[in-house]
């Protein structure tokens, strides 16, 4: 039995996970925008605020789906190195309260994959529909619009 699986078969599915108590901010990167979510008071609770680009306030229950779209994100097996050169499609930019930033990147390798790299290092894949669900929820998230779990 062990001999006759990868490695994805033994590590956690998971991509990564951060508590939104920990976090001052999350900046999200797609299509050439830049989209910066300031948490104030994550320890508040129903009363903490976010901010989206630092003027518009999102509905804090709001954002807690979106953000369980981002960290609800696991992989689905091994994957090879993206092209050199090859821009990520997404970038997720978790700002901490203490401790340096983490930067989450996925890169196009096929038309439903995409390579998951944490702090510029990974080896798996997760299928578009769940990079696809964490762009059309942050765009939910901005316009108020309901977003499903």
């Amino acid at each position: 039995w062990v001999v006759n699986n990868t490695i994805d078969v033994y590590c956690q599915r998971m991509i990564y996970v951060k508590y939104l108590k920990e976090l001052a901010k999350v900046i999200v990167e797609v299509d050439g925008e830049s989209h910066h979510f300031d948490i104030t008071d994550p320890d508040a609770g129903e009363n903490m605020e976010v901010m989206y680009n630092t003027y518009t306030k999102v509905d804090q229950a709001q954002f807690r789906n979106f953000y369980t779209s981002i960290i609800g994100v696991t992989h689905d097996g091994l994957a090879y190195e993206p092209e050199e050169g090859l821009a990520p499609y997404l970038r997720i930019t978790y700002i901490p309260i203490d401790g340096e930033n983490i930067v989450l990147e996925f890169y196009q390798i096929e038309p439903r994959k995409y390579v998951l790299k944490v702090d510029g290092e990974g080896r798996f894949f997760a299928y578009s529909t769940k990079i696809d669900k964490i762009v059309k929820d942050m765009h939910k998230l901005i316009n108020g619009e309901e977003i499903m779990t």
